[in-house]
């Protein structure tokens, strides 16, 4: 889901226009970013109609604060990280229920890769899903998850690592050396000036060939995980939520202006008039 400069300019266009009322423009804003959204609830829940349901919320939220936005923000971005809160308070409340109804029974899961996603902690988890499936660069899930580029880049390396344990992979390789660049390789993320030491390094290097073959094979696991749970097309719910989005704009009502408060010590300034005798 890397954009181009074309992309987004058409993107804040359709969002002025939102902004100013028009709602084919919204729809359309719908159209664009529903499907990346689903698919990051979907991963995260493993849950196709849930994670719709949690989609149309989080545009529902949107559309509130829509007159709000900035021009030069996200929107892409930014649903994605209301999603991801989304997601978070809505496992949480999911395990807790769990804990009261049927505390040490796992929960059902309709993937093996599914299961290795949820047992893997909510950072890396996000991260993982942001980088392999939705395709966001380094740079754009440091802004999805609000953390620096150096975080996203340590929090891949472990989930890749976390997952492949998970998934019976060997992992006693010795070589520790610019294994976080194993990552950034594999995703095109690979800072010019490593190229060649790494490069280097793999000529020579068994162990990091060979974990670097481990890595790629878990990517063609992670592949296997289907992208819906269902048919795979949007349920009559999204149809119906997207038609809704098709007439006005609901008036927002104007928040009443607060009362200027004179500041007390500018009174001493003021000329104070004498009583009349």
């Amino acid at each position: 889901m890397r954009t181009t400069e074309t992309d987004r300019e058409e993107e804040l266009r359709l969002v002025r226009l939102a902004q100013q009322g028009d709602r084919g423009s919204f729809s359309l804003l719908i159209d664009r970013h529903f499907p990346p959204l689903h698919e990051f609830l979907f991963r995260s829940l493993d849950d196709g109609p849930l994670a719709e349901r949690l989609a149309c919320q989080v545009f529902r939220e949107v559309e509130e604060h829509l007159r709000d936005l900035s021009p030069d923000y996200r929107l892409g971005e930014w649903l994605l990280a209301l999603g991801g809160g989304t997601a978070r308070k809505h496992r949480l409340v999911q395990e807790r229920l769990r804990e009261g109804l049927a505390p040490g029974r796992p929960p059902p899961v309709s993937h093996p890769v599914a299961s290795t996603l949820r047992a893997l902690p909510d950072p890396l988890r996000e991260t993982l899903i942001l980088v392999h499936y939705l395709h966001l660069s380094y740079e754009a899930t440091a802004r999805v998850l609000e953390a620096p580029v150096s975080a996203i880049r340590r929090r891949l390396h472990q989930a890749r690592r976390e997952a492949a344990r998970l998934q019976g992979f060997p992992l006693d390789f010795p070589c520790r050396r610019l294994q976080e660049e194993l990552d950034a390789h594999l995703d095109g993320e690979l800072e010019p000036f490593t190229v060649r030491p790494l490069g280097t390094h793999l000529s020579t290097c068994v162990s990091c060939r060979k974990e670097l073959a481990l890595l790629k094979e878990l990517q063609t696991v992670l592949d296997r995980y289907p992208k819906t749970s269902g048919t795979g097309k949007p349920s009559a719910g999204y149809w119906a939520f997207r038609d809704a989005a098709s007439g006005p704009l609901p008036s927002l009502p104007r928040k009443p202006a607060r009362p200027r408060r004179m500041y007390w010590p500018l009174l001493a300034l003021l000329p104070v008039q004498q009583a009349q005798p």
